[in-house]
């Protein structure tokens, strides 16, 4: 084996080794249990296939690392659902789609012969089975991500990466397309491997293409899994809801038109005493226990009385406090974002400009270049 490819190899492993201490740092993380626990499963499960064949092959034992792909697609839509502020079904209802895990590992213990060698009759259903699990699964978890996509503005004043969670959009495309090529690709490797009599000695370890990218992905799916923070502490939000189903449920919310207009009068009393809207992480829930009232009332109450949604109703603040401070202070346009309450440039520039109709900066001189020809003006006449 050459340099290059004993370095692939360690860059393999090592990004094995890094995986397992995120899992591990996210088994002891209390942020959010069920997204940190279920991320942790997933790294845990992407992580020993590496490591495992050079820790037991030399005392001659073997196991069916392959079958873990099972896992991966349960596992991705669970951390989905934990994401997305979701209830996840029961330790046992989570069990059974581990089933066909269970039972492939169970064969293949009691009968290895029909999987060994790569190519046996057992083994194509195997990868046939695995490929249909990623793309049941990913099919799960996209509609679970547009669902949360679609209630964002109900529920966050920001779309960061991390909120839409468009990474795991990369993610998902990433994790089953990759895995789909990898899969197949064994698959077709072993179907035109010679016969066991004239087979060469089994490689000592993937291929490299398969190294290569096995470890960028294990790197990838490692920083944001640690990266990402909890979009809903504590316990779960439910599932969002379409803005129909929503409209039948406000009937039945049983807040009167009374307790809504003393609602809409609490909220902007403390939208101009308190001003939330400073706060560049705030949520819909972090605005319903200021005025400890249920999210779901407050919402309603946004919708339906005030005509506008949670993003919507916090940026109209934070663009007027912007405003005020480019007309009234010689701040960086930058901190003038961060004193408004936006997180990012990106987020700053993209709603002011669609609010105003120019960018902060464009803002800022056109107020000054009026404000001089004010002045000009005046003196003129004066």
């Amino acid at each position: 084996m050459g340099p290059a490819l004993e370095f692939v190899g360690f860059l393999f492993r090592a990004s094995a080794v890094l995986a397992l201490f995120v899992a591990f740092v996210l088994f002891t993380r209390r942020t959010n249990r069920e997204a940190d626990r279920t991320g942790g499963m997933l790294l845990l499960v992407l992580g020993l296939p590496p490591l495992l064949p050079s820790l037991l092959r030399p005392a001659g034992i073997w196991l069916p690392l392959e079958s873990l792909a099972f896992l991966y697609g349960p596992l991705f839509y669970f951390y989905t659902m934990a994401l997305s502020g979701r209830e996840l079904p029961g330790p046992s209802r989570r069990l059974l789609h581990a089933l066909p895990f269970a039972l492939v590992v169970l064969v293949q213990l009691l009968a290895p012969q029909f999987f060994r060698p790569p190519g046996g009759w057992l083994h194509k259903i195997t990868i046939y089975m695995i490929l249909l699990s990623l793309v049941v699964y990913g099919g799960f978890a996209a509609r679970i991500l547009l669902a949360h996509r679609r209630g964002i503005p109900d529920q966050f004043a920001e779309r960061t990466t991390w909120v839409t969670l468009g990474w795991l959009w990369w993610l998902l495309g990433a994790f089953f397309v990759a895995l789909a090529i990898l899969t197949l690709g064994n698959f077709i490797l072993s179907s035109l491997a010679p016969p066991p009599a004239v087979r060469p000695d089994p490689p000592t370890g993937p291929p490299l293409p398969h190294s290569i990218a096995y470890t960028l992905f294990l790197l990838f799916v490692s920083y944001f899994v640690l990266r990402q923070p909890p979009l809903f502490p504590g316990s779960p939000v439910g599932p969002q809801q379409p803005d129909s189903e929503a409209v039948g449920k406000y009937v039945r919310s049983g807040l009167s038109e009374v307790e809504a207009r003393s609602l809409v009068d609490r909220l902007f009393s403390c939208m101009q005493e308190r001003q939330p809207f400073l706060n560049g992480d705030l949520t819909v829930r972090d605005l319903a226990a200021e005025l400890q009232v249920s999210r779901h009332h407050l919402t309603q109450v946004l919708n339906e009385t005030i005509g506008k949604n949670f993003f919507t109703f916090i940026n109209e603040y934070r663009v007027t406090e912007a405003r005020r401070l480019l007309e009234t202070t010689d701040l960086p346009v930058m901190a003038v974002g961060y004193r408004s309450g936006f997180n990012t440039r990106s987020a700053f520039n993209d709603v002011f400009r669609r609010a105003v109709g120019s960018s902060p900066g464009a803002y800022r001189k056109g107020v000054r270049a009026e404000a001089a020809a004010q002045q000009e003006k005046g003196s003129r006449t004066g």
